[in-house]
């Protein structure tokens, strides 16, 4: 099969969607393994990097930056407060809205959180080139780009 019927065939499009879902699973598996010693879940640990990476941050921006809805920001927001790593701020500009800061705690669990994130895609793409690393970075930049053009989240 020559490289353009074989780019553009319809198993090389299920071979890349098994592919993708297949390392997609295994990444997932390994963060909620790796992250359970921090008693955290990794999509509670990208909202507490979030917090930690923009100071003050309103919920409504949260909610844009991890592409969800404002009311399942608000569950994990809950939960983050509650166990100390997260803390709700009144916005001076605002009397009715909060802002999110990290609390010490929150920024002692996102460096072990980003340790484990590292340590994972460490696992994963250790057998890449540097060159390849970044060529696939630009592969998925641009894939989640298009999808986001689309209203993708």
């Amino acid at each position: 099969m020559d490289t353009v019927t074989r780019e553009s065939s319809p198993d090389t499009l299920d071979e890349l969607v098994d592919l993708f879902s297949s390392i997609a699973r295994y990444s997932r598996s390994r963060l909620i393994e790796s992250l359970e010693p921090l008693c955290i879940a990794p999509g509670a640990a990208r909202a507490l990097a979030e917090v930690v990476h923009h100071p003050s941050i309103r919920m409504s921006e949260l909610a844009g930056a991890l592409g969800v809805s404002a009311r399942s920001v608000t569950s994990v927001i809950d939960q983050l407060v509650e166990a100390g790593l997260v803390l709700r701020v009144a916005d001076p500009a605002d009397r009715r809205a909060v802002r999110l800061v990290a609390s010490e705690r929150g920024i002692e669990l996102h460096r072990g959180a980003r340790d484990c994130r590292r340590a994972v895609g460490q696992e994963i793409f250790d057998s890449l080139s540097p060159e390849r690393r970044s060529e696939l970075v630009s592969i998925l930049a641009d894939l989640k780009t298009k999808l986001g053009a689309r209203g993708q989240r």
